[in-house]
């Protein structure tokens, strides 16, 4: 298989987990560990408690380190500063024009749904942007906490991009100190070399550790909220740190045709030996109301070891069977073309999307199985739709160059 099959097949796998977060948030109404969320099925069942956290588990950290991969290459060639600049002028009006108009949307159907009398809609934005002059510095742990902050300004699943900007920033910043940081054997005669079991067993158990230190002051389940633009999940940061900084690594190795050790079966087994570690140890991490670990400290970096090294053996099949060169003819058919590049719209859009489906779903005759199933295809066909039509004005005004979007946020774009 050629770098370029390579290429396109991680343009499909990452489209894939695109698909598979749509899938994390149309769970979201019918299991029974988010009583917060925006829609609440009247029938919730374990089995969504289980698919949200087996998804929960790889789905974001895969994608920091694809995003890891591209970010070198693009600084190279325009610079540290350059670098930067572009990102941050990609994604920060996109994430504030959201901010005003689909965010407030989603909220507000979520609002309705819970509210016998609701206000109407520009009520409720004043509201929802009035709630943006809260620029202090929050900690949200109890169920009863994110329940409380259902109605504020918030960036929701956008959160990605704000940590994405962040993480681009330091690798700007990273590469300004260290100019020559980036020049791995790859770089400097073009081959590319194996990725290290030895450096991603050191990176696996860092981050582990690292969340471990984290959860010894704060649950699994806590959210920071710094001013209204920054909201993330402590005890995770490590691990999208880290990945990132692992897919860099990766990029100086060749980037993703860098060949990865093992068989793809034998990442598969650790990813699967790992998802049941990290279930085994939940309860360890869950927390008190007061935020401290519920569980012994062996539990708990048991749990985190098991979540890092899924992630790890969710990239490494990718990677596996990126290099495995089965495929005579590695081009992309018409529908992973299509998802591929419409990723980053299905991205951003898909949230709103399943809540109002949601919504719409919600006194329907149906299981929730069903229900779910509805809300999954229905978003991801809503949101192609939409993306095929963004492009297709785009191209028809002469911005194919310009406009040509990849499969998400952090690509070579």
């Amino acid at each position: 298989m050629t770098a370029t099959s390579r290429l396109y097949f991680w343009d499909t796998a990452r489209a894939v987990l695109v698909l598979l977060v749509v899938a994390l948030h149309a769970t979201a109404a019918y299991c029974t560990v988010l009583p917060w969320w925006h829609v609440r099925n009247a029938d919730t069942g374990p089995a969504f408690d289980l698919l949200l956290s087996m998804l929960d588990g790889f789905l974001m950290p895969t994608l920091f380190f694809i995003a890891g991969c591209f970010a070198p290459g693009s600084l190279s060639r325009t610079g540290p500063g350059g670098f930067f600049r572009a990102k941050f002028w990609r994604f920060t009006p996109t994430f504030l024009i959201y901010m005003i108009t689909l965010l407030p949307l989603m909220t507000y159907v979520g609002y309705v749904s819970r509210t016998p009398e609701p206000m109407g809609f520009f009520a409720y934005l004043l509201s929802w942007l009035a709630s943006g002059a809260d620029v202090g510095v929050h900690l949200y742990v109890t169920a009863a906490d994110a329940m409380a902050t259902r109605d504020m300004l918030s960036p929701h699943h956008l959160w990605f991009l704000v940590v994405l900007v962040g993480l681009f920033g330091g690798l700007a910043l990273w590469r300004t100190i260290f100019p020559k940081s980036g020049a791995g054997p790859a770089a400097t005669d073009g081959a590319a070399r194996p990725v290290r079991v030895i450096m991603l067993v050191v990176a696996g158990l860092g981050m582990a550790a690292a969340s471990t230190l984290t959860a010894v002051f704060l649950s699994d389940c806590a959210w920071l909220r710094a001013t209204a633009l920054v909201v993330v999940q402590p005890t995770r940061l490590p691990l999208y740190v880290g990945f990132f900084a692992l897919g860099a690594y990766t990029a100086a190795r060749g980037g993703l045709v860098a060949p990865w050790p093992g068989a793809w079966w034998l990442w598969l087994c650790g990813a699967t030996l790992s998802l049941g570690v990290m279930f085994a140890a939940y309860p360890a991490v869950i927390g008190s109301a007061a935020g401290s670990a519920a569980g012994p400290a062996s539990l708990v970096f048991a749990h985190y070891l098991g979540r890092t090294f899924l992630c790890l053996g969710v990239v490494g099949l990718l990677a596996s069977l990126a290099s495995r060169g089965a495929q005579k003819n590695a081009a992309p058919g018409r529908l992973s073309r299509t998802l591929a590049a419409s990723s980053y719209h299905v991205y951003l859009l898909h949230m709103p999307v399943a809540v109002i489906l949601q919504y719409a779903l919600l006194d329907a005759a149906l299981s929730m199985y069903v229900k779910f199933g509805a809300v999954w295809l229905g978003s991801v066909v809503v949101c192609v739709a939409a993306s095929l039509l963004w492009r297709r004005g785009t191209l028809s005004a002469g911005t194919q160059k310009t406009r040509r979007q990849r499969a998400l946020p952090g690509d070579a774009a």
